[in-house]
Order: C-alpha cells, then sequence, then structure tokens
C-alpha cells in the first residue's frame, strides 16, 4: 500500500487560500494542557455547537422569523460588507479551549477597502495582502463570514436574536446572540454600531463554556484611504465561500468506485459547502470543507497510509475509540488511518464533535493492520491549512 503524507500538497494548495493563522508557526504561543475543566454536558441536536453531531434543522426559517431575528440578519449582512468600505486598524486577541489544550496570542490587524488585511502576529511576523508566508491568524476571527450562503446555512442550524446594547472600547455595540433550536447559547457576536465591524466573536459549547474568543482590544477607524484604481485581484481575506473548482456529485460517485470513502452532504451537524481536489499523482488529496454557519471543518482525505517521522507540535492521542496524531492551537489538527486512507482534519468544532467525526469517518469497518502502522505518524507538515475554503 502506497505510504503518504496527508500533508504533502496542502502547503501549496493553501497559498491561494483564505488564510492567517496556525498553530504550528507561532513559536512564542505554549499549548498548555490541564487548564480547562470538563464536565459532563446536555445533549444537543442540532449543527455542530452541540454534544452528539445531531443533524436536526429548521424547515424553512425564513418563514418562522419573528422580528429580532430578522434584524440580526440585517445585522450580520452588514457586518459582512463593512470590511470592504471600512479603513480601520487595531490590536486583536485570540483565544481558543479545548480538552487538549489551550492557545492564546495577539495580533495587529489593518483593513484598506479594496486592498484587504495585513495581520502581524505579537512575535512581528506575519502576512501581508501580497501574500507573503509567516506567523498565521485563522480567517473566520479576522473577517467572519456573513455571506448569503454562510447566513443561509447558519439559520437553518440555529435561531438569531438581537440581545443587548453594549459598550467595548468605549463605542456603542450590539450583541447578536445565536441560538441552539433548544434555546440554549451557542454564539455571541458584537457588532459596532457606527461602523457595523465585528468588534467581538465568542462560540460556546454546550455546558455555556467559551472555547473560542477573538475581541479588538484597541480599535480605530481611520479616514478613506485614496485608492489610485481598483486592485487587480481580490486579497487572501476578502475570498468568499465559493467552491470554485469544486467536484460534482458524479465526479465524487466516481472516487467512491475508486474506493476513496468520503463522508457525504451531512457530517456531524455540519454541511458540506465544497469538495475540491488539492495536488496531484501521490499527493492529490480530496478536501471537504463543512460548516454550519457558525463552526467549520475541512477534512482532506487521501488512500494509502501514513508516512513515518511526527513533526513538531504532534502528540499521539486517542480520540474516542481512534489512536489520532493531534496539534492543538486556535484550529485543532488530527490525522488519522483506517481502511487503506489517511484524513487530517482541521477545525474549530466543539471536541464532542471532533470525537464525532473521528468515529464517523471512515464510513467502512476498520482495517486493524493500518492501526498497527501509525507509530510514526506524519511527515513534512505543512502548517498552511485554511480550515474552510
Amino acid at each position: 500500500m502506497k505510504r503518504v503524507d496527508p500533508r504533502v500538497g496542502l502547503l501549496r494548495a493553501a497559498r491561494r487560500l483564505v488564510l492567517v493563522m496556525g498553530a504550528g508557526a507561532l513559536g512564542a504561543v505554549v499549548c498548555s494542557t490541564g487548564v480547562y475543566l470538563f464536565v459532563p454536558a446536555p445533549v444537543e441536536t442540532t449543527g455542530a455547537g452541540q454534544s452528539g453531531g445531531g443533524t436536526t434543522l429548521r424547515s424553512s426559517p425564513a418563514s418562522v422569523m419573528g422580528t429580532s431575528e430578522r434584524r440580526a440578519l440585517d445585522l450580520l449582512r452588514r457586518a459582512g460588507r463593512a470590511p470592504s468600505v471600512i479603513n480601520y486598524q487595531g490590536t486583536k486577541l485570540f483565544k481558543s479551549w479545548s480538552r487538549w489544550g489551550q492557545i492564546t496570542t495577539t495580533a495587529y490587524v489593518r483593513n484598506v477597502p479594496g486592498q484587504g488585511v495585513t495581520v502581524i502576529a505579537h512575535d512581528g511576523t506575519g502576512r501581508g495582502v501580497s501574500g507573503e508566508r509567516g506567523s498565521q491568524l485563522v480567517s473566520a476571527d479576522i473577517r467572519p463570514d456573513f455571506s448569503d450562503q454562510a447566513l443561509a446555512t447558519l439559520t437553518q442550524a440555529y435561531q438569531l436574536r438581537v440581545a443587548a446594547t453594549e459598550r467595548l472600547l468605549g463605542r456603542s455595540v450590539t450583541r447578536i446572540d445565536v441560538l441552539r433550536l433548544s434555546g440554549t447559547v451557542v454564539g455571541k457576536i458584537w457588532l459596532d454600531d457606527s461602523t457595523g465591524l465585528t468588534v467581538q466573536r465568542e462560540l460556546l459549547d454546550t455546558a455555556g463554556r467559551v472555547i473560542r474568543r477573538s475581541a479588538f482590544t484597541g480599535l480605530s477607524i481611520l479616514a478613506d484611504p485614496v485608492v489610485s484604481q481598483p486592485s487587480p485581484s481580490p486579497s487572501p481575506a476578502a475570498d468568499d465561500s465559493g467552491c470554485d473548482g469544486g467536484l460534482s456529485a458524479d465526479e465524487l460517485a466516481g472516487l467512491a468506485d475508486q474506493g476513496w470513502d468520503l463522508p457525504g452532504t451531512q457530517l456531524a451537524g455540519l454541511t458540506r459547502m465544497c469538495a475540491r481536489t488539492v495536488g496531484t499523482g501521490d499527493d492529490r488529496s480530496i478536501q471537504l470543507s463543512y460548516s454550519d454557519g457558525l463552526f467549520t471543518l475541512s477534512l482532506f482525505a487521501q488512500q494509502g497510509r501514513l508516512d513515518s517521522a511526527i513533526p513538531a507540535g504532534f502528540r499521539r492521542r486517542q480520540v474516542g475509540t481512534t489512536d489520532v496524531y493531534l496539534r492543538c492551537g486556535l484550529y485543532r489538527e488530527l490525522s488519522w488511518a483506517r481502511s487503506g486512507m489517511v484524513y487530517t482534519m482541521v477545525t474549530d468544532v466543539p471536541d464532542a464533535t471532533v470525537v464525532s467525526v473521528v468515529d464517523a469517518v471512515p464510513t467502512v469497518s476498520p482495517d486493524n493492520g493500518v492501526l498497527a502502522r501509525m507509530s510514526k505518524g506524519i511527515r513534512r507538515v505543512g502548517s498552511w491549512v485554511d480550515p474552510f475554503h
């Protein structure tokens, strides 16, 4: 059986994708364990922001929206348009918690309409609008996706409400709550009343614990920039959630006939937004991107078995009933092999949903012989993987 590295080719492909920060590039950021105390949480049955990977969706959400939800949706649409017209700069704090560790970092963020976003991490490295490599920050936390497609997916899995008017950074802001269909809060989004910008964002687990936070700690709205001509192409952070070059249903069926074990359109409460080929030849992977409008997950699949030499930052862990290699960060990265397939997942979903995905993929009975060959792990890991695009 062919030996494969699940990350070969992903670095090359990710350079054309929305990206800003992966845990591997931040030498000054420490992944600490034993800090986040987990207790049993109630089971939810909607979206990825629940404990068991349920798939319950709202039927015809537009027809059942009340006044508060419609206003919340309008404010989120405005927030999606704001970076294209608002010139701003500021500092931003990013935190992520899971049972496997926690990450905290800060960055300088500069947005110029028509040119894109420049991000410089606290250690002085970064990625500018020209796409040069450096430390990474997560695109969803720099510029949340409030496109029509993302909002349609969000309102199928969750409810929205205008929760309160508050003050952050000396500015008037409106907090939007995202609720599971059971009524519990899964997300909070603070929008600046003056500009529409997203100034803070939190994701919660079913016990009400914050598992992800991005927040401006300083924000300055600048004068409109003088732009001599439109940017010849959109910057990485300005890409939408489209699926250029995506695989059709017939192409995915053809891959299944060739022995590729790939999950379907629904996975642990998330909807598949795109499927595409990454790399060629022995480096070929299939990237499946899933979202519920709030949480995101990318699953890279290759035929073969894992190659040798565990890269720095990864550890061997048991997730559910499966042995995986895991690196914690603002996004968690997990790689595992079963049934002649190698899978790499990059995601911000809650821990219980991570377990649901690992247990569900592949969909056929595992080849126990593959597990015995996982002792040496993954090599040549590319850290530049966008978890959604």
